[in-house]
């Protein structure tokens, strides 16, 4: 079948009608770099609307008085290809992709040189949005397994600390023993913010919020510290809303309280002369954009690249650099996302973004767990020593009866349903992983319940086939609280 012809087909004069139909730049220059003809996006573009030709091409492209340093021509005449130079314009704010030409005579003599160039602006940020997703998620896989060997770490220094405790009789030596305590906790707070990063938690309660009531609360909340640290700087920091009612998202209220506070925080250190502080909460495309701008110093490209790795600070010793990366792992966690615009001297504006949510679907309501659980029959599987032993202790405190394993392969040859309970194991163990062992178990017994204690944040939601084999998960270390809430919730269940 042949093509059909065009009803009106373009009327091309000459070749140079086809060259001002091209959006990029296209010069033809002299061998002394004078522009001789040029097209019309070059005329409109770096010649704001008046032609070039006549001009040295260097003073045209990149308002310089000489050539440029790093001219990709030499290179060009010398191995015979073309060499792209890519370059950032200051008075366009965007990036371009120059290329040159040379042309030479049959004889192989220099006559002259075209220039192509194009706006890449929009191909970079696409290659820099890959780059960051890559790199974050490298950062998540370095941030859990570093999370995972301190848990266990952390795990029995809080469990002797519980025990010396209990033994301790000096006073001075019990103060000693809370400082270690305290500084321990700090450490699994630390960790717990490294693995925020990136999990997906299946235990924090989601609710329905109103995002207006929810920015107002955490203003006024945050109101006083913030209006200190600007006061004791001699500066003001005023705050405006401007947040649509009747905007509902879907998700743990703790959690987005907590990204907003580290959102506020972060905008109030970078306004130490004081600035405005503004929200604004908008339904966009079936999205809930909540946006934080302030007025402080803003950021340069090298920051931003770098904002939402973990540790990263730019506040020296007063910093975590854990604020944005926070907030990063808890829009990850609320299917939402986060985006930065920043330019030095203007300010900064974070958006998150989350899914809208609808009133009417309201979760139901969460089942109420008794009080206290009588003692169960317990195997326990760690391959850690040090950390079974402080597992085992908070258990039998508790009342339960515990046979402690270190190899998941000598517990599966005692395992009997009917001599146990429940199941409590670590994740990653080398003989058998905490996957295979629970496989195994359910396939023994699909009665017997399964709780998984690891040093990685284990998430049931995310892993479907995890969830066929364990009926709850908890992250090292652990407080008897928590313990007893698991145990509590797998006997409920049913």
């Amino acid at each position: 079948m042949s093509a059909s012809p065009l009803v009106n087909p373009p009327n091309f004069h000459s070749f140079e009608d086809i060259l001002d139909h091209f959006p990029d730049s296209i010069v033809l220059c002299s061998p002394d770099y004078d522009i001789l003809k040029s097209n019309k996006a070059t005329d409109f573009i770096m010649g704001m609307g008046m032609s070039v030709e006549g001009r040295k091409c260097y003073e045209v492209f990149h308002q310089q008085d000489e050539i440029c340093t790093g001219c990709p021509l030499i290179e060009s005449l010398a191995t015979g290809t073309l060499i792209p130079f890519d370059t950032y314009e200051e008075r366009f704010g965007e990036y371009f992709e120059e290329r040159t030409h040379p042309l030479l005579t049959d004889d192989g003599h220099f006559k002259g040189f075209i220039i192509t160039c194009r706006n890449v602006t929009q191909n970079k940020e696409i290659e820099q949005k890959n780059a960051q997703s890559k790199k974050l998620a490298a950062i998540g896989q370095i941030s859990s397994g570093v999370a995972h060997d301190f848990n266990n770490i952390l795990t029995s220094i809080l469990g002797n600390v519980r025990k010396a405790r209990k033994l301790a009789q000096d006073t001075q030596l019990l103060k000693h023993i809370e400082i270690i305590e305290s500084a321990a906790q700090q450490g699994t707070a630390t960790v717990r913010r490294m693995q925020d990063y990136t999990r997906h938690s299946d235990d924090l309660p989601f609710e329905t919020i109103e995002v207006q009531s929810l920015i107002s609360n955490v203003v006024e909340l945050t109101r006083p510290k913030w209006e200190e640290m600007a006061l004791s700087r001699g500066s003001y920091i005023q705050p405006h809303l401007e947040v649509e009612a009747d905007l509902y998202i879907y998700g743990n209220r703790m959690d987005i309280r907590n990204a907003i506070t580290n959102m506020i925080f972060n905008a109030v250190d970078a306004m130490p002369d004081g600035g405005m502080l503004s929200f604004s909460g908008t339904l966009q495309s079936n999205k809930v954009q909540v946006r934080l701008k302030d007025t402080g110093f803003g950021m340069t490209p090298e920051t931003l690249e770098k904002v939402f790795d973990p540790f990263f600070t730019t506040k020296g010793i007063n910093g975590t650099g854990l604020g944005l990366s926070e907030v990063f792992g808890v829009m990850k966690r609320h299917n939402g996302t986060v985006a930065i615009d920043s330019t030095v001297g203007r300010g900064t504006a974070v958006t998150l973004s989350f899914p809208k949510h609808h009133i009417t679907d309201e979760e139901p309501d969460k089942l109420l767990l008794p009080s206290k659980v009588p003692p169960k029959r317990i195997l326990l599987i760690d391959d850690e020593e040090f950390v079974l032993e402080v597992i085992q202790d908070l258990l039998l405190d508790m009342g339960h009866k515990v046979e402690a394993f270190t190899n998941p392969l000598d517990a599966l040859a005692v395992l009997n349903p009917d001599h146990f309970d429940l199941v409590i194991s670590d994740m990653g163990m080398p003989e058998l992983s905490g996957k295979e062992l629970a496989r195994e178990i359910k396939n023994r017994s699909t009665a017997l319940p399964v709780i998984i204690l690891s040093g990685w944040s284990v998430n049931l939601k995310s892993d479907q086939e995890l969830a066929q084999y364990v009926d709850f998960t908890l992250t090292k270390p652990v407080e008897e609280e928590q313990l007893n809430f698991a145990i509590q919730s797998v006997f409920t269940e049913d």
